[in-house]
């Protein structure tokens, strides 16, 4: 039976319900001449019947694939059987979109094929997506691969330092020459970490903003603040315009000035002495706009198309700080989290330097002043003067961190104790007046939640002070160490500055409970 003579029979009814299904329909000749499409066809198409028909609908490839397809359409014919394949097609906006095109033969009873009957999806988000996570996924390898380089950068130094040491314990005056490269590549090693999670919390979606109202001043000065240092060990100025009490942003202030304050700093590693970096600072009725000016070579234009990625070459311009060189990844993503956007600018490797501008949605002005920045934790010498002397006990399944942690507890007068698994620290506590607990929130077996769960349900313990140290920093970790029974928690490694600050809030509450 011919096609004309199969849609003769049922012609009416297959255009009726054609006609109602969402995707493109069409049906072809036993030699795969197409005959007939749907009206859904027609409209995302653009063209008609008349125009599809017979090897009209070739017009729908891309020029350069059209004969590739076509063979692919002619071989699946003469095949015989169903077949699947994925093709652009040219829809009505002229854009050529992905399809997933089914083709199925139908067969008289004698099993000969009569007509073909098939349909066009399109795929074309999926495809994208597809696409998008294939690039994502290759990132996070080149990432992985690069930070797994990166670390041999410190630990070469730290490994040698320690053979010297080892074979140096008498001679004071070497000891001490390598205080500092130790101090330096350990603190090298904390930036690749903390990077290395920034990227993770982001990439899993969650990092999520603490939004406040902040006034655009006081995220300049934090800002400034935080690249000064680098500024002034490279001689490079920080030039400042515009800067305006009275605009405000809605955001989190802790990451809003870690953008800033990332490009700035990159912005003063680019620099070359006398050359200055120059941020101003403009606001119109809708947007904040921050612009990071350097003075260093300059990108090519097809370097602005790939800096923020998240491994880029033009990454090595922020990386004599010891990092892994992802601030520019970095501030996109905490820009675009705040709603905002950010673009590069440059002339080229000219030597005027590149500007970077951030745009950020503006606030209403509050009726209140601007809140005043609070100063940081003093240093450690003098807020170690104001301690009382506490019974401690350190809690810690890696021993080595345990001893580690007692060691720097001691060493600010404290008196401590160690335990390495979750029954021995409850036994401890029974047996001793301790005052104040370090507990590793996570130890095989009985972790360290459970520990303090146990320890608050017994009132002989009510005074103690019970302080979670994990390796998470996120906010649900630190939501159940609350919910076990933490009074707060600390990320590991703690600095002698975070245990000591930790002490003195301990003390805070026991005096207050005291009264």
């Amino acid at each position: 039976m011919s096609l004309e003579n199969h849609l003769s029979e049922n012609g009416i009814r297959l255009q009726s319900l054609s006609d109602h299904v969402p995707v493109m329909m069409w049906m072809a000749r036993a030699d795969g001449l197409l005959g007939f499409v749907n009206r859904t066809m027609e409209l995302q198409t653009g063209m008609t019947m008349a125009e599809l028909v017979d090897w009209g609908w070739t017009r729908l490839l891309p020029p350069e694939e059209s004969n590739a397809r076509l063979e692919d359409w002619l071989e699946g014919v003469e095949r015989g059987i169903p077949f699947t394949l994925e093709q652009r097609l040219r829809v009505a906006s002229g854009e050529f979109r992905w399809h997933l095109t089914h083709a199925v033969p139908f067969k008289n009873h004698e099993g000969t094929i009569e007509s073909w009957t098939g349909t066009h999806t399109d795929i074309h988000l999926l495809k994208e997506r597809e696409a998008a996570l294939k690039a994502e996924h290759r990132q996070k390898d080149d990432f992985l691969a690069f930070f797994a380089h990166e670390l041999r950068n410190p630990l070469g130094p730290l490994t040698n330092a320690v053979q010297i040491l080892e074979l140096t314990t008498q001679n004071p005056t070497q000891v001490e020459s390598l205080l500092p490269i130790i101090h330096r590549q350990v603190g090298a090693l904390k930036r690749l970490i903390d990077d290395s999670l920034d990227v993770s919390r982001i990439l899993q979606g969650r990092v999520t903003p603490q939004c406040e109202r902040i006034s655009v001043g006081a995220i300049v000065k934090e800002s400034l603040a935080a690249a000064q240092p680098a500024a002034a060990e490279r001689n490079v100025p920080l030039a400042v315009t515009g800067s305006d009490e009275n605009a405000w942003l809605n955001g989190d202030r802790a990451r809003l000035v870690q953008a800033l304050a990332i490009l700035l700093s990159s912005a003063v590693q680019a620099t070359e002495p006398p050359g200055t970096v120059e941020l101003s600072v403009e606001h119109d009725d809708q947007d904040i706009v921050f612009r990071v000016r350097d003075g260093g070579a300059g990108f090519e234009p097809a370097q602005l198309t790939s800096m923020f990625d998240l491994v880029s070459p033009s990454h090595g311009r922020g990386r004599s700080a010891g990092g892994l060189g992802i601030g520019l990844w970095l501030v996109r993503r905490l820009v675009e989290l705040h709603g905002g956007r950010i673009q590069a600018a440059s002339d080229g490797a000219t030597g005027r330097g590149c500007e970077f501008t951030i745009r950020l949605p503006r606030a209403d002005d509050p009726d209140s002043s601007p809140r005043q920045v609070t100063a940081s934790v003093a240093p450690t010498e003098a807020m170690s003067n104001r301690l009382p002397q506490f019974k401690i006990l350190v809690v810690d399944d890696v021993r080595a961190s345990a001893r580690m942690l007692a060691l720097m507890l001691s060493t600010i007068e404290q008196t401590v104790s160690t335990a390495f698994d979750g029954p021995s620290a409850i036994a401890s506590v029974s047996d001793g007046a301790y005052d104040v607990v370090f507990l590793d929130v996570s130890m095989p077996g009985m972790d360290g939640r459970e520990v303090a769960r146990r320890l608050r349900a017994d009132p002989r313990f009510s005074w103690l002070y019970i302080i979670g140290l994990s390796g998470f920093d996120e906010e649900d970790a630190k939501q159940e160490s609350r919910a076990a029974g933490f009074d707060e928690h600390l990320v590991k490694p703690a600095s002698l500055d975070q245990l000591t600050a930790a002490l003195l809030r301990a003390a805070a509450r026991m005096s207050s409970s005291g009264d």
